[in-house]
């Protein structure tokens, strides 16, 4: 379950205004929202379910901003970002920032690590309709794209030219041996 440090009751918050007044809401409605000034801590599973592979990327900020128990407006208040910007993100309506000191700054914000935090940034490439960095700058990988773009086209690979797909995709998980007919 996720952990809830607080740093204060806000006197400006709507309906609650004390602790016990907050208590009494959260026991109301049940999990409820974290009030602003919490840090609210992600369970390893809640991040898993919060940037699971069929997700895209507004989507997974949807979700890591819900398993952290805030608001939109909260959510924006603390990263310093536009609501209905940030809100057109979530509907998928505006792609994520190219910027990747933002991005890092987001996944720090959302406890996303390790390898989840590769799987945000590309979800955020994604998103704006561009390969992930790593995969684009390997000429390995540009070289085999053309075939594997025909293949999800639903061209029809024969002969030739799937021994040469199926070449480059070996070729992909094993570096060391090159590609092999």
């Amino acid at each position: 379950m996720s952990s809830m440090t607080c740093f204060g009751w806000q006197a400006g918050m709507k309906e609650a205004r004390t602790e016990g007044h907050w208590r009494a809401l959260m026991k109301k409605s049940g999990k409820g929202l974290a009030p602003m000034g919490c840090v609210v801590e992600l369970t390893p599973d809640e991040t898993e379910r919060a940037t699971g592979s069929n997700m895209n990327f507004g989507e997974s900020i949807k979700q890591l901003r819900i398993a952290k128990q805030l608001t939109l407006r909260q959510c924006c208040l603390d990263l310093g970002v536009d609501p209905s910007n940030w809100s057109k993100m979530e509907r998928g309506v505006t792609p994520p920032p190219k910027d990747v000191g933002v991005l890092e700054r987001w996944a720090k914000f959302f406890g996303v690590a390790r390898e989840k935090k590769q799987e945000f940034f590309d979800l955020a490439a994604i998103s704006r309709s561009e390969l992930p960095p790593d995969v684009a700058s390997d000429e390995r990988v540009r070289a085999a794209l053309p075939a594997f773009f025909r293949a999800m086209r639903g061209s029809e690979l024969e002969g030739d030219k799937l021994k040469e797909f199926i070449n480059d995709i070996r070729s992909l998980h094993s570096p060391d041996q090159g590609s092999k007919g």
